[in-house]
């Protein structure tokens, strides 16, 4: 897949590499695989379900760990080992109804004790978990028997519900035991090293660090979404394009393409030799405004800043694959359809007139003044990331064009995160905990954030804080109709035009390319990448493929 950067806060599982498997004699069917090889560009930092914070251990995690809930490339949540959740007493009371079925490799059934150690353990300082943002506002959790988990809040927190369905959870007979230890947490070997109860889609059988490779077999107990593949195995590979060249040898089975390689995996796809697979990635590129800064805090000033960008242009320019239009992540994406943040699309004279309306007139070079001061900001941004560059310039030359005066700040992206990550915030999952913190001196931030990018209410996160979107997004949280989510849908839109917390850019787009037998359950479906998802590994159920002469 091609990414909008390499250093991406929380890039899907990246370089899924592909390969280029020997085609059989004319007229035979091609062998049906019961193994693929996927590749990581990383070494998992951690597979511990509580601890695990990078892309590759948190996408191990998810193999062998269940989750409440999935989000589906639409922002439909899925149930997994949620059957129900519901919010009441104005948002300050969570309850979680659990399906029965599934168990633990040990036999025994998971259960509502196992998801309430799980999220004592995250919501536990001392443990260091990178799902401590989450938990944050969680006064208490306690399990009401088998089957029900009653979450008391501190404070309404429209985020809260969203992304603690999301978590792994783990068994509590190992975690319980643990929480507030974070040294034993961390060196746990059934957590860290080994792990023997899991209840994931595929149990670990082995972490060969000779050969940097991780095997998994199916879990055929799992009831959710069985996976069809008897063995998996990751394979470390430096960079995506290392293991597109893995994916030529046959080394691996499904890869990402770079997008230098694009024309070449075309020819091989015409040839019969892989299937190209176009899907969206779980990450949104975007430019958020620090509201501590008093130009933004106008709303027709960031209205303006909306109208100003050419965004449908920026995206020819700069991805290749091109990337799709969106007006912010799930559930911004709902209520921006055509991709402009709530109807708010391409409108340069529109723009000019915000700016005018809010007292900023024309002045020398082009740039617009109000009271003697320019209308000035500097937008902080990664260095070294060439479509980032690309992406930024074009940006900041659609701004200049209708009156702002820009100055681009570039950062290398580790002094960056160091930056953002002060002792006293940990980092949420989807990176928004980092995403929406701003530095003493950005304006604006570019950046990439996952599927939970836009920042939850009550969080001191960029100073955003609109009542009528917290509102919106809670009640979005919270379950619903299709009737009652498209008023909420509406709401949302109206109070996003009118108080806008960013510009939108776009969704990335990938290329994978699938060796011949494994397919996708419904091509473009997946988000991000097979290993996303644990819940569709059915995309790996053998099929006949004719074979190529």
């Amino acid at each position: 897949m091609v990414r909008s950067t390499r250093p991406a806060l929380a890039p899907a599982a990246a370089a899924l590499a592909a390969a280029a498997l020997l085609v059989p004699a004319a007229g035979r069917a091609a062998a049906l695989p019961d193994t693929a090889t996927v590749p990581i560009i990383a070494d998992p930092g951690s597979i511990n379900p509580i601890l695990a914070s990078d892309t590759y251990g948190r996408a191990v995690v998810s193999l062998l760990y269940p989750s409440l809930t999935a989000v589906g490339p639409d922002g439909v949540r899925r149930p997994l080992l949620a059957r129900t959740w519901s919010l009441s007493d104005g948002g300050r009371t969570v309850r979680i109804l659990l399906r029965t079925g599934l168990r633990w490799t040990d036999g025994r059934p998971v259960t509502a004790a196992d998801v309430a150690a799980t999220f004592a353990a995250m919501a536990n300082r001392h443990d260091r978990s990178p799902w401590f943002g989450v938990f944050r506002p969680m006064a208490q959790v306690q399990a009401e028997g088998a089957g029900t988990v009653v979450v008391d809040l501190s404070r309404p927190d429209p985020g809260f519900l969203p992304d603690a369905l999301t978590v792994p959870i783990a068994p509590a007979r190992i975690v319980a035991p643990l929480v507030g230890d974070g040294r034993a947490l961390a060196a746990d070997r059934d957590l860290n090293a080994a792990p023997a109860v899991t209840a994931g889609p595929f149990r670990f059988v082995a972490w060969r660090h000779a050969t940097d490779t991780l095997v998994f077999a199916r879990n055929a107990a799992y009831p959710w979404g069985r996976a069809h593949l008897a063995r998996l195995v990751l394979q470390y590979e430096a960079t995506s394009e290392s293991a597109w060249d893995a994916f030529l040898r046959g080394q691996v089975s499904v890869a990402d393409v770079p997008a230098s390689a694009l024309a070449e995996a075309r020819a091989l796809a015409r040839r019969g030799r892989l299937r190209l697979v176009t899907l969206p990635m779980a990450q949104f590129t975007y430019i958020a405004f620090n509201l501590r800064t008093p130009l933004w805090r106008d709303p027709r000033v960031r209205q303006a800043a909306v109208y100003a960008v050419d965004r449908a242009a920026i995206n020819r320019a700069v991805n290749r694959p091109p990337a799709r239009l969106t007006g912010g992540p799930p559930p911004l994406s709902l209520v921006a359809p055509g991709g402009a943040l709530a109807g708010m699309g391409y409108d340069p004279a529109r723009a000019e007139r915000l700016l005018s309306a809010a007292g900023w007139r024309p002045g020398p070079g082009g740039v617009r003044y109000r009271r003697g001061q320019a209308l000035h900001f500097t937008l902080l941004t990664v260095a070294g990331v060439p479509t980032w560059d690309r992406t930024v310039a074009m940006v900041a030359q659609d701004l200049r064009a209708v009156g702002f005066s820009v100055d681009v700040e570039y950062a290398p992206f580790a002094d960056l995160v160091r930056s953002l990550a002060g002792p006293q915030r940990s980092p949420s999952p989807g990176a928004w905990g980092l995403a929406w913190q701003m530095t003493a001196a950005s304006d604006a931030r570019t950046l990439i954030g996952g599927r939970d990018a836009f920042p939850p209410g009550g969080q001191d996160v960029g100073g955003y804080d609109d009542p009528t979107v917290t509102a919106a997004l809670q009640a979005l949280a919270g379950g619903g109709g299709a009737k009652a989510r498209r008023a909420e849908e509406r709401r949302l839109a109206a109070a996003l035009r009118a108080d806008p917390p960013a510009v939108f850019l776009f969704q990335t787009v990938g290329v994978m390319a699938v060796a011949p037998g494994l397919r996708l359950p419904r091509p473009g479906g997946l988000t991000g990448s097979a290993l996303d998802w644990p819940q569709d590994w059915s995309w790996s159920k053998p099929s006949t493929v004719p074979a190529a002469g």
